[in-house]
């Protein structure tokens, strides 16, 4: 069993663009073409589950340091002290990654906050596959694929229409709230 034929077969991912297959679909077509121990990382990075796999180690340092640097530039935000913005941060292990400190910097200066996630998305895009190395035909390869198309799901669940009508409706929920506390 290799990862070449089932590689060979899956459709591109493009940042950005919709899922071209389903997650589960994913799951499915790699069955029987490639080992259960890959198959078991894939589902774990999909999910979002540990995983012993050097790769999903990486990832999982990487997503801490990222989360951590989000959490220090949303702090940072909102004016709180260092000490302060700790409680939110985890314990990170693993390289650090000037990389993801410069990306998370770089999306923080974007003007909204739908600019500000797709920017870390794509910064997570690019780290999935810098982890994957250099071989195109590689388990490492699907998982950054596994990754990646997990990216996808998610970007594909953002609705900036529903957003702005969610907050509108926020908006008039606190505006009747003031109108209707007052005395005239």
């Amino acid at each position: 069993m290799s990862c070449e034929y089932l590689i060979a077969s899956l459709p591109a991912l493009s940042f950005g663009d919709k899922p071209p297959i389903s997650e589960a679909a994913l799951l499915d077509a790699a069955e029987g073409k490639v080992p259960s121990s890959v198959i078991a990382t894939m589902r774990a990075l999909l999910s979002g589950a540990e995983d012993h796999d050097p790769y999903a180690v990486a990832w999982r340092q990487a997503e801490t340091q990222l989360r951590n640097a989000v959490a220090g530039a949303r702090a940072a935000r909102l004016g709180m002290q260092a000490d302060e913005a700790a409680r939110w941060k985890r314990p990170h292990t693993g390289p650090w990654r000037v990389s993801i400190e410069e990306g998370v910097a770089a999306a923080f200066a974007q003007p909204g906050p739908m600019e500000r996630h797709q920017a870390l998305q794509r910064l997570r895009w690019d780290l999935a596959g810098e982890l994957a190395g250099l071989s195109p035909f590689s388990p490492e390869a699907l998982f950054a694929y596994a990754a990646r198309l997990g990216i996808l799901a998610e970007l594909s669940k953002s609705d900036p229409e529903a957003g702005l009508a969610r907050l509108r409706a926020l908006a008039e929920t606190k505006t009747g709230q003031q109108t209707s506390g007052q005395t005239t």
